[in-house]
This record gives structure tokens, sequence and C-alpha cells, in this order.
């Protein structure tokens, strides 16, 4: 065609960041926003999921919720028609920018995987993702009653309200936003079915699901770690 601006014009970015299975990409055009779509292929180069072509309003932000089928290493591809990128600016527009985050089981970002800022042209952007977490704490059913104190919390945390029916040992696993188990032990419940205090100092910041088992019984609590 006659623009020379998307003669072989493409970009990648080689950095591989960590993600879950849910992303959210936050799109906000350009003047030309029709010129804008996206794809992610999966490593096979199967297609996941894609915009439609002509999506997009002029100088418009878009919230994207995606969902990927699984765990693995997926490419985010962000495309323009015309060659120029989201670089508006450049034609005395307005820059677009797009970005992804990755989100934990409550649907709060929980890593920056991608972000593009409009400050430069190209007809292809590439950008690898490794999924390494499917996050489901969204699965567990959190029980009304029991309590978990100080929440947010920092170093200490306490459970109460546990009202377990029998005196038998009890097994409290945690996992973090990712699904992954940080800790795990017996105790024994004392007379008010409280425990505590529960060590956290080796805990990172962010959002813990706490599962307490005795028998066939169970709670289960969310808690913040400041």
């Amino acid at each position: 065609d006659l623009n020379p601006l998307n003669d072989a014009i493409s970009a990648s970015i080689t950095s591989s960041p960590e993600g879950t299975t849910q992303w959210l990409i936050t799109l906000n055009t350009d003047n030309w926003g029709d010129e804008t779509s996206w794809e992610i292929r999966d490593e096979g180069g199967s297609l996941v999921q894609q915009s439609g072509p002509n999506a997009y309003d002029n100088q418009t932000e878009y919230e994207i919720g995606v969902t990927l089928p699984n765990t693995g290493c997926f490419t985010f591809t962000l495309m323009d028609d015309y060659g120029d990128g989201m670089n508006g600016s450049q034609f005395n527009g307005v820059d677009g920018s797009c970005s992804i985050y990755a989100l934990d089981d409550a649907e709060e970002p929980l890593a920056l995987i991608f972000d593009y800022d409009g400050s430069f042209s190209f007809f292809e952007l590439d950008h690898q993702v490794n999924v390494n977490a499917t996050v489901g704490l969204n699965s567990v059913e959190w029980d009304e009653q029991a309590i978990a104190f100080p929440n947010p919390f920092s170093d200490v945390l306490f459970l109460g309200n546990i009202a377990f029916d029998g005196n038998e040992t009890t097994s409290i696993q945690v996992y973090n936003a990712l699904g992954e188990l940080v800790d795990q032990q017996n105790i024994q419940l004392n007379n008010s079915n409280s425990f505590g205090p529960l060590e956290t100092a080796s805990w990172k910041p962010g959002i813990y699901s706490i599962r307490i088992e005795q028998g066939t019984q169970t709670r289960a609590f969310r808690a913040v770690k400041n």
C-alpha cells in the first residue's frame, strides 16, 4: 500500500512474565480505534482468543476480561492495520495505550504482564507470558461465621468462631492468590474454638485463603496481609 510506516514494522517484547489464567486487558484507543486489534495464541500457535475486526471506537477505554483454558506459554499480539501502532500524537492526535494485568481469585490485579504506552509505532507487537497458575479460589465457599483477625494483618493472625463439634486434631492449610500452599500444620483448638497467633512473618503481602478441617467439618477464611 501507500503507507511507508507499515513496511515490515514489527516489535517484540522478549521478557516472559509469569501470570494466572485470568487477565484484564485495558485498552485506550487513539484517534483511529478501528485499526487496533489483538489476539492470544498458545505455545502451539493455536488461536485462543481475539478481538473482532473494527471492534473499537476512537479515543475510548475498554476493559476486556480474558479466561485462558490452562497454564502454559501464551503469546499476546497487539496489532495495528496502518502500522503506526497507537502512536496518534505523530499525526497531531492522541496516543493510545494497552495494559494487561494477571488477576487473582478475587479478580484483583496481581501482576502487570504487558504495558504499551503509545510512544512508538508497530504493525504487530508480540509479548509472551508464562501462565503458571490457575486461579480457583472463587470456588471456595467462605464461612460467614468464622472470622480472621486482624484483617488486614501484618505479622500474626488469629482465627475465631470456628465452632467445630469435637476436640480432635485439626489441620490448617494456607494458600496464596495463585493457589500455592504456603503453610500447613496440625493444631489443637482451645475451648473457645479459636486459634492463634498464626505466625505469618514469612508470608508475602497479598490475599490468602485459609482452610481448616476437622474430620468432615471444614471452615474457610480469606485474609489480606499488608
